[in-house]
């Protein structure tokens, strides 16, 4: 599995990881996971890294069906939503950026790419200068 997840409650926060060849399985498994976790809260701010990321294999019809289903699982309406990427590398900046704009015209959803994660950090308003010290605080 390419992805990885974990809640951070007392952040209000998902963070998400991927690593080596995403997938559209891997982004289907994370919807179901996410969505059936016992931590899952449409409210969370998510922090999506692909600093990691190193190849792209994804069906976008199918990928275009599982982002229905993830407006399914995130309520139209409710607490704001705010998405941040990590998108380091040109590759995982593409994806980002593709992926960013098919939140667009969902409403409550704001997304931004960043190439640098300590500024990702810092626009969720985080202390912590890398996702690792981030993640071991936690």
């Amino acid at each position: 599995m390419s992805v990885d997840y974990r809640i951070l409650p007392h952040l209000g926060l998902l963070v998400v990881q991927f690593a080596d060849t995403v997938t559209t399985h891997d982004s289907l498994w994370l919807l179901r996971e996410y969505g059936a976790d016992p931590g899952f809260d449409p409210g969370h701010r998510a922090l999506i890294d692909m600093t990691d990321m190193t190849a792209v294999d994804v069906d976008w019809p199918a990928f275009l069906q599982i982002m229905a289903q993830a407006a399914e699982v995130l309520p139209g309406s409710g607490p704001e939503r705010f998405i941040v990427y990590i998108a380091p590398t040109p590759l995982a900046r593409d994806h980002a950026q593709r992926v960013a704009r098919t939140w667009e015209g969902i409403p409550g959803v704001t997304v931004r790419v960043l190439v640098a994660e300590e500024e990702a950090l810092a626009v969720l308003g985080l202390t912590a200068r890398t996702v690792a010290e981030l993640l071991t605080a936690a």
